[in-house]
């Protein structure tokens, strides 16, 4: 019997089984009679990302006649107002989506019972309603006022009760003084179950020398979501803050499926990312602050064929030259970056001088600058890891820096300079020459050269394009962090055409600044 046979009862509770939007378009769009059943029902409500000011829609939700809570598999609560460039929440490229009958919605509903009022919207009015969405797959708190934690019912208590989630990302940053975070309440250390998790919190930030510690997440991070497959743990990290320790975690956690760990604003000793990291052979995309290990980077140990499955790396040049001194770890090694190639250093720009700087160094290194320890290292362990094709690297001050990376990577096909890129009096030719060592280089990362392509005049334009293309032939793109991107195609036509469609480009879907540049 085709799928299409079968009943609209049984058609219902089929879409009803698939995880996300995407997924439910594409079983709409199998067949007229499975989209007339998904369009008005599923697809509207799959995914909701709202504000937390929506009393009526929370009321509808909450109706125990009403079934549509049931169909939501994604909920995304949205920052309440447009935020500026500077603010943290810049990096959440949501808009909304709601039904259009909720579009304006913002005034406030009668709730029954004393609802929770925080910062003049009505926490309580979601709770009833979250309860509702039995087939809930992900939870997102994009909002900058923190989650109100007091009595026994509340948002984290409702979540909890919802046995298909399995996705959360939360925002703890509450800038109101007299509400405190809610990452170290006991309803959210409660949660259990989940596959990936994501925390943003300031429920570890201590201003001083003596650092805090994370040891209240880890009964929830370890006991109670043993299945992680992605964590992304950032603590923050400001001027006067210390990292707090992350060394009870790394010793009690042994996540069987853990792929993904993105770690920022922590601290940690090496021996306890030595044995984290040989113990956790499933990871493939890994991301370290500065301060794991921080100064002790140099005793990080990594025994042979530890992370066999690591594929992505970003870490500073001093823990990225510990990670890969051995040539027998981290054997399908792709992507590195985060790094830099200075000749010298100033410590104060890569760690945290505390008590266990000057408990290690003493007046060590008290000069402004000193030679940089490890670079050698660096271009040592690249070099031995042939696997290695792609590096991104925050700062290259002079085209120098790039001929000697070139020397130890004869197989890059991606380079990525990211940030600083050297003094005014070196010319183009003298960038380009550099970049002729990289004889396989297809994509290049260089806002620089990116600005000069899509701002300046056709003439300038091609001008910089054959000088590229002179030094890398193999050449095919240049972006920067994905704020636009040059194609170079070989045929005929105009110089740089702006191309309103997408391409197979994953990086260019933030804002779709695409320009073609055609090389006849």
């Amino acid at each position: 019997m085709l799928l299409t046979g079968l009943p609209l009862e049984m058609l219902d509770k089929v879409a009803s089984c698939i995880d996300d939007r995407e997924g439910v378009l594409s079983f709409g769009l199998s067949s007229k009679r499975l989209y007339s059943i998904v369009s008005k029902s599923h697809l509207q409500y799959c995914d909701i990302r709202v504000p937390l000011s929506m009393p009526a829609l929370w009321a509808r939700l909450s109706r125990p006649d009403d079934m549509r809570a049931s169909l939501i598999r994604s909920l995304t609560i949205l920052h309440d107002e447009p935020v500026d460039s500077e603010s943290f929440f810049r990096n959440f490229k949501l808009e909304r989506r709601v039904l259009e009958e909720y579009a304006e919605e913002g005034s406030r509903s009668n709730v029954k019972g004393d609802p929770v009022v925080f910062n003049g919207v009505d926490e309580g009015g979601i709770i009833p309603a979250v309860r509702r969405m039995i087939n809930l797959r992900q939870f997102r708190w994009l909002r900058q006022q923190s989650v109100v934690v007091f009595g026994g019912d509340n948002l984290w208590t409702a979540i909890n009760s919802l046995p298909m989630l399995k996705d959360l990302h939360v925002v703890d940053l509450n800038d109101d003084n007299d509400k405190r975070v809610f990452a170290t309440s006991d309803s959210f250390q409660s949660l259990r179950g989940f596959s990936s998790l994501t925390l943003t919190t300031a429920a570890f930030y201590n201003v001083g020398t003596e650092p805090s510690d994370t040891a209240p997440l880890v009964p929830m991070l370890t006991e109670h979501c043993p299945d992680l497959q992605s964590l992304d743990l950032n603590l923050g990290k400001y001027y006067g803050v210390t990292d707090p320790r992350a060394g009870r975690l790394l010793q009690d956690a042994k996540w069987r499926s853990l792929r993904v760990l993105h770690m920022k604003g922590m601290s940690c000793n090496a021996a306890d990312l030595s044995k984290f990291l040989c113990c956790h052979p499933t990871i493939e995309d890994l991301q370290l602050p500065e301060a794991m290990p921080g100064p002790t980077w140099d005793s990080v140990v990594l025994v042979d064929d530890a992370l066999p499955n690591l594929h992505v790396l970003k870490c500073h040049s001093p823990t990225a030259a510990a990670l890969l001194k051995n040539p027998k770890a981290l054997r399908c090694l792709r992507i590195l970056s985060g790094i830099d190639l200075d000749d010298t250093v100033e410590m104060e720009d890569y760690f945290t001088l505390d008590e266990d700087w000057y408990a290690l160094h003493g007046a060590e290194w008290e000069d402004d600058t000193t030679a940089s320890p490890w670079k050698a290292r660096l271009l040592e362990g690249i070099n031995a890891h042939p696997t290695i094709t792609s590096i991104g690297s925050f700062r290259f001050d002079m085209p120098s820096r790039l001929v000697e990376l070139a020397g130890v990577t004869p197989s890059l096909t991606k380079l990525s300079m990211e940030g600083y890129y050297g003094p005014s009096f070196v010319s183009d030719d003298e960038w380009a020459d550099a970049l002729s060592h990289f004889v396989r280089l297809e994509h290049l990362g260089w806002a620089q050269a990116l600005d000069a392509i899509s701002s300046g005049s056709e003439v300038v334009a091609r001008k910089v394009i054959r000088l590229l293309l002179s030094a890398c032939p193999n050449l095919r793109t240049i972006d920067a962090r994905g704020r636009e991107t040059v194609i170079i195609e070989l045929g005929t036509g105009t110089n740089s055409k702006k191309v309103e469609e997408m391409t197979s480009l994953g990086k260019i879907e933030c804002n779709g600044n695409v320009h073609t540049a055609y090389v006849g």
